[in-house]
């Protein structure tokens, strides 16, 4: 009787040892489920915000004149530079205007979102009095974008200005096709 008296002690500890175990499993368990949902919550309303954005800039993505994706899990607007800039320059031209005053008709619906508006280049060296440099010439272009934003109507509190020159290619700069994919101006919505 006291062995079994002894047994049944030991079988009662492991028994709240298992207990307790399960219950932070549990626990644990329902904490990832819990950071799951947000997770695709935050992902969904991702996701509409993408389809909404993309629906309003269909004309201009059928057109040519930008593209909207997700990369590095960042919803950015593409526009190529050679519809906004000539080649070496920061002044808009008239299609360029055009284009950025359409894009500011779709981003003023965001009030609440921040916009950082970023140029960028190929890898061929500039030949410019004015720049000394792709950096220059890529950072100078997208404030000529920010600034033409703020001038129709998106607020200058919600504008981040950058150039990345060379430094963030999407094409290879080893082919035309390439080159001319990295001359860019890219609006990147940011959270």
């Amino acid at each position: 009787i006291a062995r079994l008296k002894g047994d049944l002690d030991t079988a009662g500890g492991e028994k709240a040892k298992l207990t307790s175990e399960f219950a932070a499993d549990k626990e644990a368990t329902l904490a990832e489920l819990q950071e799951l949902r947000k997770q695709r919550t935050a992902i969904e309303k991702s996701l509409a915000a993408w389809r909404s954005i993309t629906g309003r800039f269909q004309k201009m993505i059928d057109a040519g004149k930008l593209k909207v994706e997700i990369r590095r899990g960042r919803m950015i607007v593409q526009l190529p530079s050679s519809v906004l800039f000539a080649s070496g320059k920061d002044d808009l031209s008239d299609p360029g205007k055009e284009a950025i005053a359409e894009v500011a008709t779709v981003l003023k619906d965001f009030p609440d979102r921040k916009f950082l508006v970023t140029g960028h280049t190929d890898s061929v060296p500039i030949k410019s009095a004015k720049y000394a440099d792709n950096w220059e010439l890529s950072a100078a272009r997208a404030l000529t974008v920010t600034k033409f934003l703020i001038e129709n109507g998106i607020k200058p509190a919600n504008l981040i200005a950058g150039g990345y020159g060379e430094y963030d290619p999407i094409g290879n700069n080893q082919s035309p096709q390439g080159r001319q994919k990295n001359r860019r101006i890219e609006i990147i919505l940011l959270p």
